[in-house]
Protein backbone atom coordinates (compact mmCIF):
# COMPACT_ATOMS: atom_id res chain seq x y z
CA UNK A 1 0.00 0.00 0.00
CA UNK A 2 1.17 3.19 -1.00
CA UNK A 3 1.21 6.50 0.88
CA UNK A 4 -0.99 8.30 -1.41
CA UNK A 5 -3.33 5.13 -0.98
CA UNK A 6 -3.47 6.01 2.93
CA UNK A 7 -3.47 9.70 2.81
CA UNK A 8 -6.03 11.49 5.00
CA UNK A 9 -5.24 15.26 3.34
CA UNK A 10 -8.29 17.65 2.53
CA UNK A 11 -8.83 16.27 -0.80
CA UNK A 12 -6.68 18.72 -2.78
CA UNK A 13 -3.74 16.48 -3.34
CA UNK A 14 -1.62 17.67 -1.06
CA UNK A 15 -0.40 18.23 2.48
CA UNK A 16 -2.54 21.14 4.27
CA UNK A 17 -1.10 22.69 6.85
CA UNK A 18 -3.64 25.82 8.34
CA UNK A 19 -4.00 30.00 8.35
CA UNK A 20 -5.66 31.85 11.14
CA UNK A 21 -7.01 35.37 10.26
CA UNK A 22 -10.73 37.01 10.65
CA UNK A 23 -11.64 34.55 13.61
CA UNK A 24 -11.61 31.57 11.12
CA UNK A 25 -9.20 28.73 10.23
CA UNK A 26 -8.33 27.70 6.79
CA UNK A 27 -6.61 25.21 4.73
CA UNK A 28 -3.40 26.03 3.10
CA UNK A 29 0.10 24.55 2.16
CA UNK A 30 1.87 22.82 4.79
CA UNK A 31 1.67 19.50 6.50
CA UNK A 32 0.81 20.82 10.11
CA UNK A 33 -3.01 20.25 10.08
CA UNK A 34 -4.66 16.57 9.77
CA UNK A 35 -8.46 14.98 9.44
CA UNK A 36 -9.71 14.33 13.41
CA UNK A 37 -9.15 10.60 13.17
CA UNK A 38 -6.99 8.63 15.26
CA UNK A 39 -5.48 5.55 13.58
CA UNK A 40 -6.60 2.41 14.60
CA UNK A 41 -3.68 -0.62 14.74
CA UNK A 42 -3.37 -3.81 16.13
CA UNK A 43 -2.70 -4.70 19.69
CA UNK A 44 0.94 -4.68 20.09
CA UNK A 45 3.75 -4.22 22.91
CA UNK A 46 3.87 -0.41 21.66
CA UNK A 47 -0.52 0.01 21.25
CA UNK A 48 -2.18 -2.50 23.90
CA UNK A 49 -4.85 -3.30 24.69
CA UNK A 50 -6.12 0.06 26.82
CA UNK A 51 -4.41 2.35 23.78
CA UNK A 52 -6.61 0.12 20.97
CA UNK A 53 -10.01 0.79 23.52
CA UNK A 54 -8.91 4.43 24.02
CA UNK A 55 -8.98 4.83 20.69
CA UNK A 56 -12.60 3.42 19.92
CA UNK A 57 -13.79 5.57 22.39
CA UNK A 58 -11.75 8.79 20.97
CA UNK A 59 -12.81 8.27 17.37
CA UNK A 60 -16.62 7.68 18.42
CA UNK A 61 -16.62 10.94 20.29
CA UNK A 62 -14.83 12.44 17.19
CA UNK A 63 -17.23 11.26 14.78
CA UNK A 64 -20.22 12.71 16.91
CA UNK A 65 -18.45 15.76 15.90
CA UNK A 66 -17.51 15.65 12.70
CA UNK A 67 -20.99 16.46 10.57
CA UNK A 68 -20.65 20.32 9.69
CA UNK A 69 -23.03 22.10 7.38
CA UNK A 70 -20.90 24.07 6.03
CA UNK A 71 -17.26 23.55 4.56
CA UNK A 72 -15.44 22.95 7.49
CA UNK A 73 -13.54 20.09 8.23
CA UNK A 74 -12.78 18.80 11.99
CA UNK A 75 -9.17 18.92 12.29
CA UNK A 76 -6.19 18.50 14.49
CA UNK A 77 -3.49 21.68 14.64
CA UNK A 78 -0.21 21.12 15.12
CA UNK A 79 0.40 24.00 17.63
CA UNK A 80 3.79 25.33 19.31
CA UNK A 81 2.22 23.71 22.55
CA UNK A 82 0.95 20.49 21.18
CA UNK A 83 -2.17 19.94 19.35
CA UNK A 84 -5.42 21.41 19.12
CA UNK A 85 -8.86 20.44 17.86
CA UNK A 86 -10.69 23.24 15.38
CA UNK A 87 -13.18 23.51 12.28
CA UNK A 88 -10.96 24.01 9.52
CA UNK A 89 -12.41 25.68 6.02
CA UNK A 90 -11.64 24.88 2.81
CA UNK A 91 -13.39 27.51 0.87
CA UNK A 92 -11.39 30.35 2.02
CA UNK A 93 -9.20 32.81 0.39
CA UNK A 94 -5.99 32.99 2.76
CA UNK A 95 -4.92 36.28 2.86
CA UNK A 96 -0.80 36.96 2.90
CA UNK A 97 -0.90 38.21 6.38
CA UNK A 98 -2.56 35.11 7.63
CA UNK A 99 -0.71 33.33 11.12
CA UNK A 100 0.02 29.92 9.84
CA UNK A 101 2.20 27.37 11.33
CA UNK A 102 5.18 29.08 10.44
CA UNK A 103 4.45 32.00 12.20
CA UNK A 104 6.62 32.61 15.22
CA UNK A 105 4.89 30.54 18.21
CA UNK A 106 3.62 33.46 19.91
CA UNK A 107 1.68 34.56 17.22
CA UNK A 108 0.18 31.27 16.64
CA UNK A 109 -0.75 31.09 20.35
CA UNK A 110 -2.77 34.33 20.39
CA UNK A 111 -4.30 33.56 17.11
CA UNK A 112 -5.65 30.42 18.51
CA UNK A 113 -6.86 31.99 21.47
CA UNK A 114 -4.91 28.97 23.71
CA UNK A 115 -5.01 29.62 26.91
CA UNK A 116 -2.47 27.30 28.54
CA UNK A 117 -0.15 24.62 28.08
CA UNK A 118 -0.97 20.79 28.71
CA UNK A 119 0.00 19.28 31.70
CA UNK A 120 2.23 15.88 31.42
CA UNK A 121 3.24 13.78 33.80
Amino acid sequence: MSTEEVSRDCGSGRQCGYAVFSGDVGCTDGGNYFWAEMLSAKESNFHDAALVKATGEINSILSSLSKDAGERRLSFLQTPLGIMLAWVRHDLKIPEDAVTAESPAGDIIVALGLIREPTAD
